[in-house]
Parts: structure tokens; C-alpha cells; sequence
């Protein structure tokens, strides 16, 4: 698959400017925004590698995975009426808030649409089965890195008080991982799920 999508983004004349991945829930651990793809050569010059999340807005999506439609559905009607300035847009959710009824909980309200998935390493997954779960269409976690982590919020440049668009986050989420904070998002709009097609084709 990397492959052929370096293969079309050096040979196709429209280049663009997002990249999805439809994946199943287990590939959301794959970190498809650090693959490399080299730029084109110029005279004089070596060929040189670039990150897709450098160059792309790279988001995941996994609508297959979504079993209660109805409750995603509702979910983004509510962010598309609302907007995703709302301060209800938004909900940070940390260690002590991943749960076996975490999924319940983000069901409660038509709000919120989006997570902050502000956890551990170990809890990271079990956050994002109750985002799937709980019908929210867009998350936001960090990717593992020897580094210290930055709270996701300051990486955006979105500090308290401060509101964050939820609209803004797959550029934001590109302008982070250039700053090197190596962030990745779900962004799942059920309103644009594309017939499936091979790359090749």
C-alpha cells in the first residue's frame, strides 16, 4: 500500500492536500503519518524523504467499525448545528477516565463530538474503543515518542481558554507533527464515506 501511494503522489498531476486511511480499529496503532515518500528530484540535488503528516493532513477513519450508525450519525449532526467552537465540543479524557463505561458515558449527551484522548500509552487503545464505541467521529491521541509528551491541547496551540476547533484539526494536527509532537486523529465523517477503490486502479 505504501507503495502505490507514493507511486500516485509522484506521477498524479492533482496532488492533495488530505490523505485517508480507512483502516480497521487494530491499524489505528499503525503511525501511517511518518511514512516517508521522497520528493522529486531536483537538478543538482539528492533525493530526499518527507513525512506524509509533514507534506499531508493524514487522518484515520475506520467507519466499518461503527456499529451503532444512528449514535455516530447523531454525533455529527450535532458538531454540523453546533459547530466545533461549542465548548461542549470538546471533552479531555486521561487516565482515570478510561473505564469499561467510558463509552456509555460519551453517549449520554449529543455532545461531545470529539476526544482528547490525554492517556498513557497502555490505556491509548482502550480510550479509542469507547471513542468508536460511544458514536464519536473524531479523536485525537499521541503516538509513542522518546520524548516527553505535550499535553495534545498546548501541541495544537489551543491553551485554555482558548477554544478549539474542531474543524481546524487535521491542519492543526499537521502544523504539530512539523513541530515534532507526533499526534495522530480519527476524523470520521459519515457523510463522506467513499465507495472503496484500489489504489491501483
Amino acid at each position: 500500500m505504501r507503495k502505490a501511494l507514493t507511486h500516485h503522489l509522484l506521477t498524479e498531476p492533482a496532488k492533495p492536500t488530505r490523505i485517508e486511511f480507512h483502516v480497521p480499529f487494530d491499524l489505528l496503532e499503525v503511525p501511517f503519518e511518518t511514512w516517508t515518500v521522497p520528493r522529486p528530484a531536483r537538478r543538482g540535488r539528492n533525493e530526499r524523504a518527507v513525512q506524509l503528516g509533514c507534506r499531508y493532513e493524514v487522518v484515520l477513519r475506520c467507519p466499518e467499525e461503527r456499529e451503532d450508525l444512528e449514535l455516530w450519525l447523531a454525533k455529527w449532526q450535532w458538531y454540523e448545528t453546533h459547530g466545533g467552537l461549542h465548548p461542549d465540543a470538546v471533552r479531555d479524557v486521561t487516565d482515570c477516565d478510561v473505564s469499561s463505561d467510558l463509552a456509555d458515558k460519551l453517549q449520554l449527551n449529543a455532545s461531545p463530538v470529539c476526544v482528547l484522548a490525554e492517556v498513557t500509552e497502555e490505556l491509548v487503545m482502550d480510550a479509542l474503543e469507547a471513542v468508536v464505541d460511544g458514536g464519536i467521529p473524531i479523536a485525537v491521541w499521541r503516538r509513542p515518542s522518546p520524548a516527553l509528551g505535550t499535553a495534545i491541547r498546548t501541541a495544537l496551540d489551543a491553551d485554555p481558554p482558548h477554544a478549539l476547533d474542531v474543524a481546524s484539526l487535521p491542519a492543526g494536527l499537521r502544523r504539530a507533527r512539523v513541530g515534532q509532537h507526533p499526534l495522530a486523529l480519527l476524523y470520521d465523517n459519515p457523510g463522506r464515506v467513499p465507495l472503496r477503490r484500489s489504489l491501483s486502479s
